[in-house]
């Protein structure tokens, strides 16, 4: 009886490490992905000024999920997303760098109107939200207050994916097969997330909550 709930409770643990593996790394694929898309967007002359920094962060960023692949911990897995911030962020200014500034006189009036429909659609997400109202209502606030385009968009996202998390912790809370320090380390792991969305193998997408809690 003792043996096999040993058993059990290793083939649990095993399963439990290997989806906090995964969620690591859905969030370095994602942090690839993003960075690829700006350098892909780049001019070849502009790619030439972000070359290092965008290659250094591509490096880190392989290195790390090598690491979090061989990890034999939480924390480990954590330590190896943490530590491609500064990379990534420097490949992130290289890039916005070398795309120098822009005229956007011209734009403000298409800008506005595309602006205006981002604040509509988003509201909408958080109107059809199981949000608590007062989360809702500031929600909301926050997205008539945007002044550029693209961020209606990260509040709603921002406001959904906090709703999320709570939800997520909630259910760690109440997994009976987990002790307290792993309870804590999938915690870790979620309110660390940013939660950004990435496509799975069989095309249906969900972002790392969605992964550490599969």
């Amino acid at each position: 009886e003792i043996k096999n709930d040993l058993d059990a409770a290793k083939r649990q643990n095993a399963i439990n490490e290997q989806n906090a593996k995964n969620a690591g790394i859905a969030k370095l694929e994602a942090k690839k992905a993003e960075l690829d898309a700006a350098y892909n967007a780049l001019t070849d002359e502009q790619k030439a000024k972000a070359k290092d920094k965008y290659e250094a962060a591509t490096k880190a960023i392989d290195d790390a999920k090598n690491t979090v692949n061989s990890a034999t911990k939480p924390s480990e897995i954590k330590d190896a997303v943490d530590g491609v911030k500064t990379s990534f962020d420097d490949a992130n200014k290289a890039i916005e760098d070398a795309k120098g500034k822009r005229d956007i006189s011209q734009n403000t009036y298409d800008d506005q109107s595309v602006l205006n429909k981002e604040k509509e659609d988003q509201k909408k997400r958080i109107q059809d939200s199981d949000l608590p109202d007062a989360e809702k209502q500031k929600a909301i606030d926050d997205i008539n207050d945007a002044k550029k385009i693209g961020d209606p968009t990260a509040i709603a996202n921002r406001a959904l994916k906090a709703k999320k998390i709570e939800d997520a912790k909630k259910q760690i809370a109440a997994l009976d097969h987990l002790n307290n320090a792993q309870k804590e380390a999938f915690k870790k792991i979620i309110e660390d997330t940013d939660a950004s969305d990435h496509k799975n193998a069989d095309g249906t997408t969900s972002d790392d909550i969605d992964d550490a809690l599969a």
